[in-house]
């Protein structure tokens, strides 16, 4: 019986010590993120995503974090809804390629790299942000409201 215990044991000091490998220094599991498109789909854990491909960059930081997109019926009463053709936001393909994709195919929920995380905080830069718990960027597109949030990875 000790035996068994102790083979127990050792097999997970052997287990927990092993799952250390997947994941980076900062205890974040590692992701690769293709430089010229990535695909948008399932992340276990997430809430269900559409299929697609969401346009990216090949410059900025190391740093990347979650992009979720949202359809909403009724926006929160503080939130500032910014049109798709406004100026502000009316020649950003990045922005504009994750409304097309969120209308027509529904909710994303994805990784992103550095670059893709540069490349949004440029496109948004203008536009309001609504703070509280229903935050985001709240962006009218073809009729729907579609709510824009990013989780920075740490």
């Amino acid at each position: 019986m000790t035996r068994l215990f102790l083979l127990i044991a050792l097999a997970l000091v052997v287990t927990l010590s092993a799952s250390g490998c997947l994941s980076d220094e900062s205890g974040t599991p590692t992701t690769e993120v293709p430089d010229s498109t990535s695909t948008v789909g399932t992340t276990a854990g997430d809430e269900p995503t559409a299929s697609g491909t969401v346009p990216t960059t090949a410059f900025g930081s190391d740093e990347g974090g979650k992009l979720s997109t949202y359809l909403v019926q009724n926006p929160p009463d503080d939130a500032t809804v910014v049109d798709s053709a406004d100026s502000r936001i009316g020649d950003a393909t990045y922005v504009q390629e994750l409304l097309q994709r969120t209308v027509e195919n529904g909710p994303i929920t994805t990784n992103i790299n550095g670059s893709q995380l540069d490349r949004l905080d440029r496109e948004l830069e203008d536009v309001p942000y609504t703070s509280g718990g229903k935050s985001g960027y709240y962006i009218r597109y073809d009729g729907t409201v579609v709510r824009i949030m990013i989780a920075r990875y740490q």
